[in-house]
């Protein structure tokens, strides 16, 4: 039986895997996508995406958005338990910056991962995750106060999902998945979502840097 219900477990991560990129390529309307225009082309909402911020990092000191004033920054939200959609972003943003950094341009740009999943992504948690992808990767996570302000700044859509034969702890999350590329003076230059190869990106902020 307890095989049963892992399997049944294995097949409902699939299902909601499969169903979000799905909705993904054919809605991109939804959440933090909303209204926006993707990579180079002009981003109608711009100025209404980001805002003053304070968190933890992933070596657990408190940091605002003044921390990184003066670098690029490259923003993916998601949740260190996702199966496969976040691995897969975080190491394209890895591969796109090691494109950039063969050509110079990475040293002034800061890759972040924000968790929406504070209750298990804590920053020791953080720290041992981000460490697997890129050593130039920024962990953020916090309250759930903290991570409702970064969400609702950002147009971040994140809700919880809850099956029957999920243990408690085991919850899967449902959340937008786009990379924003913010200016040093924190404004919204480009969003990449996650039909776009490592190339494209970094072809895309090449562009514009």
């Amino acid at each position: 039986m307890k095989e049963k219900n892992q399997i049944i477990l294995l097949v409902v991560i699939l299902v909601i895997c499969g169903c979000a990129m799905l909705y993904l390529m054919t809605n991109n309307d939804r959440g933090a996508a909303q209204s926006l225009n993707k990579g180079s082309q002009s981003i109608k909402t711009a100025s209404q995406v980001g805002g003053p911020f304070e968190m933890l990092d992933h070596n657990g000191e408190l940091v605002s958005d003044k921390s990184y004033e003066g670098q690029y920054k490259m923003m993916f939200f998601g949740f260190t338990h996702c199966p496969g959609i976040c691995p897969t972003e975080l190491t394209k943003i890895s591969a796109a910056l090691d494109i950039l950094e063969e050509k110079n341009m990475a040293e002034n740009i800061t890759p972040i991962f924000i968790s929406i999943d504070p209750a298990r992504d804590t920053p020791e948690v953080m720290k041992d995750y981000v460490a697997v992808y890129d050593k130039r990767l920024v962990g953020l996570t916090g309250s759930k106060e903290q991570v409702d302000v970064m969400k609702d700044n950002y147009k971040v859509h994140a809700s919880k999902i809850e099956m029957e034969m999920m243990a408690p702890e085991e919850y899967m999350m449902d959340h937008s998945m786009f990379t924003y590329f913010m200016s040093p003076e924190n404004e919204l230059l480009l969003v990449f979502d996650v039909k776009d190869t490592a190339a494209q990106i970094a072809g895309e902020i090449e562009s514009i840097m």
